[in-house]
């Protein structure tokens, strides 16, 4: 029998006896508690060490670690069998020895109970998670980061319940809901904001990088020193360049407060302005003004005014807008100037991803950068982004030239910082193309312990299970991922990806119609509105992608391009393939991607191989990916995981688990559950 876990208010466990298990050493307790907020989830020893001993040597802290897992193996002698499950590198549960009041609530969202859901609210009142666990700051810092994170996963699951409650004569019962959890205290304390880009006036242009990153970090301090829901400076930046104005953004990012400013640099002054304003009525709600007076002004001085700003200016709002703050020990990421705007500058191009010359431009910057500062982890991981998303959008480059630049420079960021999350999850892309998926998805959870608000690394863990097939597992974290950066056209892709897993057209449907508003190609709108059940207008819309496309697609090398009736004939094949439903036009655009693909350098082009996997064209799936993947083709591989036909052709063929054994994915399971849709290998 399971072991009973309440993690809402004070931290108990109670035998099947229903006898109270009680912890004798107080840092077993807080290890057991913070183990058992993702009991699926293994952690780093590495890490648990460092917060639960963050004042000792590294080797003292993973002795006295053993020791507490010792002591809470003692504890666990009376039951039949122990609930931890100690590797040398991670420490997890048994989650089927396991029940917490915290999954139970979760399983209790997933069934579409109304009464049942606004009962286990109103059970749950406005107890918070691990009330009475706190060994030092190191830790409670830790365990707080994660428990908002759960608390606003949970707000995004109950928000996406609406989507149970669709018919009219149950619409009442969802606003029950929302009601009751709106009423809870931690779900009020679910505050979202967004930060405009600071406006720049100086009369000296050089020092402009040194005041660009001001939003970041601003952005930075709040989302991880406080409750607030900090919406991502990438959705934000979006809607500026659609000429939104900043109430409109508020609204569409369904944001209560928008922070905006600016920054006046003479040669006597800098002076930063900044102002809260009411997302709805586009009231001003508060201002300050922060003033370094000097002469001369100096890059350094204003660095270090910018600095203490940030600090002072996230304080003042947190207690405007009642929240606690915890003031951090700032470090900055490089004192080289030169470096900084170089680095600024490549991020700004980045961010872009789609464009001529774009990511060659960034990494030309980024490169610049640590050439001035070798020690600059935060440009290392940047570049390694860079390169990542270079090996995904620029064709015919080397691909594995470019995966190795991925792996160093992660390497090389993590060698400077081991906690960097970004680093983290860029060294996981280079094992995924190395047939490490575990290796992967480790370094991923490890990123997530490390920075649990940041979207990228949310992001990244949740492309990771989704593409090992861990669909349940990836939800929450796609869901949270979407939530802090809504307009991010990666994330809504896999988050789209994981609900057609899980055979929810309809909800895929909504996230494609996002996807296709942000301006990518209508593939994906046509796909699950063909899924959806309506295949003549899916076939149109997938057509539509020609309106992109057509401008974006490069010409085979030694090949004549393709002249517009050409490329037109393309798409009414293509769209007609992957939605029609019509077994002839599926064989004749399968057909055509053989064509297509011996005359191209790169044999796992994303043009090639995802509607080959969209149409259950397995031979050539297989055939291509069984000697390794790249960044580009591991998108492909979580929709193998899709439960309708013709797509699940694939994982029914003879040579699947030949395929899954050959990139590594038995090993993922092992550890992390086998897939429902197939049975555990031989």
């Amino acid at each position: 029998m399971p072991l009973s876990v309440s993690l809402f208010g004070d931290f108990r466990c109670t035998t099947a006896s229903q006898q109270p298990l009680v912890f004798t050493n107080k840092r077993a307790r807080a290890l057991f508690a913070f183990l058992c907020l993702t009991p699926s989830l293994p952690v780093n020893r590495e890490l648990l060490s460092r917060l639960l001993w963050p004042g000792r040597y590294n080797a003292q802290a993973k002795s006295s670690l053993r020791q507490c897992i010792f002591h809470l193996n003692k504890q666990f002698e009376p039951l039949k069998d122990t609930p931890l499950v100690i590797s040398r590198t991670h420490l997890g549960l048994r989650s089927d020895l396991i029940s917490t009041d915290l999954t139970q609530f979760e399983a209790t969202l997933a069934s579409g109970d109304a009464l049942l859901i606004e009962e286990s609210i109103h059970k749950i009142g406005d107890r918070r998670l691990l009330e009475d666990v706190d060994i030092n700051e190191h830790f409670a810092a830790a365990v707080e980061r994660q428990c908002r994170h759960i608390e606003q996963r949970l707000s995004s699951q109950v928000a996406s319940a609406e989507n149970t409650f669709m018919y009219p004569k149950r619409a009442c019962d969802f606003n029950s809901v929302k009601q009751a959890w709106a009423m809870r205290t931690a779900a009020s304390l679910h505050i979202r904001l967004v930060t405009l880009p600071f406006a720049f006036n100086a009369s000296n242009e050089d020092t402009h990088h040194l005041v660009e990153g001001i939003r970041d970090t601003v952005n930075s301090l709040l989302r991880m020193r406080t409750p607030l829901s900090i919406v991502g400076a990438a959705s934000v930046n979006s809607l500026l360049h659609r000429g939104k104005s900043p109430a409109e953004i508020s609204r569409l990012l369904a944001a209560q407060y928008c922070m905006s400013g600016s920054i006046h640099v003479t040669e006597h002054e800098c002076r930063i302005e900044a102002h809260l304003i009411d997302g709805k009525s586009n009231f001003l709600l508060w201002e300050n003004e922060y003033t370094l007076t000097a002469y001369p002004i100096t890059t350094e001085k204003i660095s270090n005014f910018q600095v203490s700003v940030c600090q002072t200016l996230c304080a003042e709002v947190s207690e405007w807008l009642s929240v606690p703050f915890k003031t951090p020990a700032m470090h900055r990421m490089t004192l080289n100037h030169q470096a900084y705007d170089f680095y600024m500058q490549g991020r700004s191009h980045i961010r872009r991803i789609i464009g001529d010359g774009v990511l060659p431009t960034a990494i030309s910057l980024l490169e610049k950068a640590v050439k001035l500062d070798e020690g600059f982890s935060k440009c290392w991981s940047a570049l390694a982004e860079a390169y990542a998303y270079l090996s995904v959008f620029v064709p015919y480059c080397d691909k594995q030239a470019t995966i190795q630049r991925i792996k160093d420079c992660a390497e090389k960021a993590l060698s400077i910082d081991p906690t960097d999350g970004l680093a983290l999850v860029m060294l996981g892309v280079s094992k995924w193309c190395d047939n490490d998926p575990l290796g992967a998805i480790d370094l991923a959870y490890n990123a997530y312990h490390y920075e649990p608000t940041n979207a990228a690394v949310a992001g990244r863990l949740g492309s990771f299970l989704c593409y090992a097939g861990l669909t349940e597992q990836a939800l929450p974290i796609m869901q949270q991922a979407v939530d802090m950066e809504p307009l991010d056209g990666r994330h809504l892709i896999i988050l789209c990806n994981v609900y057609i897993n899980l055979g929810h057209y309809a909800h895929a449907r909504e996230i494609a119609a996002k996807i296709s508003a942000i301006g990518f190609p209508a593939m994906w709108l046509g796909l699950t509105t063909a899924l959806a059940g309506d295949q003549p207008l899916g076939v149109k819309l997938y057509g539509q992608t020609r309106m992109i496309m057509n401008s974006l697609m490069t010409s085979i090398h030694g090949t004549k391009p393709m002249s517009e009736d050409e490329l037109d004939t393309l798409w009414d094949i293509a769209a007609k393939g992957v939605c029609s439903g019509s077994p002839e036009a599926r064989e004749v655009y399968c057909h055509l991607l053989d064509r297509i693909q011996t005359s191209l350098p790169d044999k796992q082009d994303i043009s090639i191989i995802l509607p080959a996997v969209w149409m259950g064209y397995a031979d050539l799936v297989i055939n291509t990916l069984k000697d390794g993947v790249t960044p580009a083709s591991t998108v492909c591989l979580g929709y193998l995981w899709a439960p309708h036909a013709p797509t699940n052709r694939i994982i029914k063929h003879p040579k699947f688990q030949q395929l899954a054994t050959s990139l590594g994915l038995p090993r993922v399971w092992e550890k992390y559950g086998w897939p429902s849709l197939i049975t555990k290998f031989s």
